[in-house]
């Protein structure tokens, strides 16, 4: 919940987090206000209801996000010969809680006067975006903070030609070819009854879930792919069985990595800019992008006059570039270039 009070995602949903663990966490802070830290949280916590699981799954799906001095992976990972921050946590508080029974029992009712230190936390690397979008998955469910497929968009928009939940309608699209993107979810490894073997294929994309079915020759074609996690472009076309009910099927006939596509497939990346807009500060953010991306595509540069509607087109002999995502992504969020794809 954030501070307008509206609510993303139920902690109750959490896989983890159970009925009891959700209660306490919203009596105590309704009770004495937001939590501060994660050592305040732990500190406020009984650990009979909120344990080192519920800590787990809690910073998995990004729940402590609202403590920003940590970040996921910190909770789970520990450098070697340490413990992690989740094991830290909880640690700290018990020996709080410890400290202040002592003082309850003690003639005086005094504390030993000594400060208990907050534990170091040493910095590790992160999850990588498609390992928190994966952990959010296995702990919520859905993804919450973004979706896998956002690193590959362009990849999609350029060499996808439907949504993969078209092919649910299977009956609409004799004939026709279909290019789908998406990441493997489930596989199956499967045998005929007669000792064939055959395999199933999951995918996702925005849009929701398909099931393809690899017989015989195509599944020992394309078993390699057959990999939950994979980012795959899926080519095919819609055409009727040649045996039994002669229904119609997805015939798949090429799959690639997705990572792979903008490499291999793009001619060139072409860059419009009006003439008019053109300057030094802009030939550099062009050059900057090219130069991190170095590849081995064509870069083109097509400048316009609108005022005499002329159009120049010149290939760069100083660059050739890589045309991934993240670079067309960067080139796409300078103002004053259109960016183009020739494939």
């Amino acid at each position: 919940m954030n501070k307008q009070g509206a609510i993303r995602f139920g902690l109750g949903a959490i896989k983890g987090a159970g009925d009891a663990a959700v209660e306490s966490i919203i009596v105590e802070r309704e009770a004495k206000g937001t939590y501060k830290d994660i050592f305040d949280f732990a500190q406020r916590l009984s650990q009979r209801s909120v344990n080192k699981k519920t800590f787990e799954s809690l910073a998995l799906s990004g729940a402590f996000d609202c403590f920003p001095e940590h970040h996921r992976r910190q909770y789970v990972f520990a450098k070697d010969g340490d413990i992690n921050l989740t094991e830290k946590a909880t640690r700290y508080s018990a020996k709080l809680q410890q400290e202040t029974m002592s003082s309850q029992v003690s003639m005086f009712g005094s504390s030993s006067g000594t400060e208990i230190p907050r534990p170091k936390v040493d910095a590790v690397e992160p999850f990588s975006e498609i390992e928190k979008l994966h952990f959010e998955k296995e702990v919520v469910g859905v993804y919450i903070s973004g979706h896998p497929l956002d690193n590959f968009k362009f990849e999609i928009d350029t060499f996808c030609s439907a949504e993969i939940t078209v092919l649910n309608e299977i009956d609409k699209l004799e004939g026709k070819e279909i290019k789908v993107g998406g990441i493997v979810s489930t596989v199956e490894h499967k045998m005929t009854k007669t000792g064939r073997p055959f395999g199933k294929l999951a995918m996702e994309d925005y849009s929701g879930k398909y099931e393809f079915v690899l017989w015989s020759d195509d599944y020992l074609k394309f078993k390699s792919f057959l990999m939950p996690g994979l980012f795959l472009l899926v080519e095919g076309n819609v055409l009727r069985k040649n045996w039994g009910e002669k229904n119609l099927e997805f015939k798949i006939r090429n799959i690639e990595l997705l990572n792979e596509i903008g490499v291999k497939r793009a001619k060139g990346l072409q860059v419009k800019v009006n003439a008019a807009s053109l300057n030094p500060d802009l030939v550099k953010k062009i050059e900057a992008l090219c130069e991190e991306y170095s590849g081995g595509t064509p870069f083109y540069l097509k400048l316009r006059d609108e005022q005499e509607n002329i159009s120049l087109e010149l290939l760069s002999r100083k660059f050739r570039i890589k045309p991934v995502n993240d670079m067309v992504k960067k080139m796409k969020k300078i103002p004053e270039v259109e960016v183009e794809v020739v494939y």
